[in-house]
């Protein structure tokens, strides 16, 4: 049998940049769980230094993700002219929300026109523009929508970043947690009296021992129960990618969707003939 190599593939490693001396970056995106489905937005302001300004999330009930992201793009403008800041670029990755926003006119049926008039009259009165990046230089935009689904507000404006395992180290160009550096907002006025700085730990994964192989499962539901999920992953003790899964279960509590996860898993591991796996999982339940 003859075998070909296939050449090597290109990787391009995509990261978020800050913007350009004397400018702002306004970074938003829209989530939703079915067209339409449960529906919420997230978004966050940085400056030249990659320092966090203010950000915002909401969750606005069953929605498309289009509506969504242009929900998030109009509450954004709102907070650049409320804060009275000017010079700002805004970053999304949908181009459908980008082409709506930019178009001279839209439809008097269209039923975003009033918002997307209002988009239009805020960019111009504050000197935004809009540009496209991939979906992986907005992560820290997509992580504030996802929070945006536990909400039971139709819009927050966060002054501090969210401090949570999965998204705390993800905020600083050097992927270093520091919550000095997350404070340092010039704009706005501190208070008297600081509160004690917290101690962040920084967890990543590690490795399984030399050997083994290790599966690891989440569950995800938003509501207990609501729209549930359940994802895995099996590595080896090189960090290799051996094989995944992931799959939909419908309405189920959070704990269903991890059993689910750790049982398809172990389905699996019986069907490769895998031995000596360890199983990893964050649900202490």
């Amino acid at each position: 049998m003859r075998v070909e190599q296939l050449p090597p593939r290109k990787v391009t490693l995509v990261q978020w940049h800050p913007p350009s001396p004397g400018f702002l970056k306004l970074n938003t995106d829209g989530s939703a769980f079915g067209q339409p489905g449960p529906a919420s937005y997230g978004g966050l302001i940085r400056g030249e230094k990659g320092e966090w300004i203010c950000g915002y999330a909401g969750n606005i009930g069953i929605r498309t993700s289009l509506t969504a992201e242009i929900c998030c793009i109009y509450k954004g403008l709102c907070l650049i002219r409320e804060k009275n800041m000017c010079r700002v670029m805004i970053e999304t990755y949908c181009m459908a929300a980008i082409n709506l926003v930019s178009r001279e006119k839209v439809d008097d049926k269209h039923p975003m026109k009033r918002i997307l008039d209002k988009c239009r009259e805020i960019m111009a009165s504050c000197g935004c523009f809009m540009v496209h990046t991939v979906r992986e230089g907005n992560f820290c935009a997509d992580m504030l929508a996802k929070l945006g689904h536990r909400l039971q507000s139709d819009y927050i404006e966060l002054r501090d970043p969210p401090i949570e395992p999965w998204v705390a180290p993800s905020w600083t160009p050097s992927r270093t947690p520091s919550l000095p550096y997350y404070g340092g907002v010039s704009h706005r006025r501190m208070p008297k009296e600081q509160p004690p700085t917290r101690k962040v730990t920084l967890v990543q994964w590690h490795p399984p021992s030399p050997g083994f192989l290790k599966l690891k499962t989440d569950g995800s539901a938003f509501g207990q129960p609501g729209p549930a999920s359940y994802g895995g992953l099996i590595r080896g003790e090189k960090r290799e990618w051996i094989c995944g899964y992931a799959g939909n279960i419908g309405i189920h509590t959070s704990l269903t969707a991890e059993i689910c996860g750790i049982y398809k898993g172990l389905c699996l591991i019986r069907e490769k003939n895998l031995r000596r796996v360890m199983v990893e999982t964050s649900a202490e339940k």
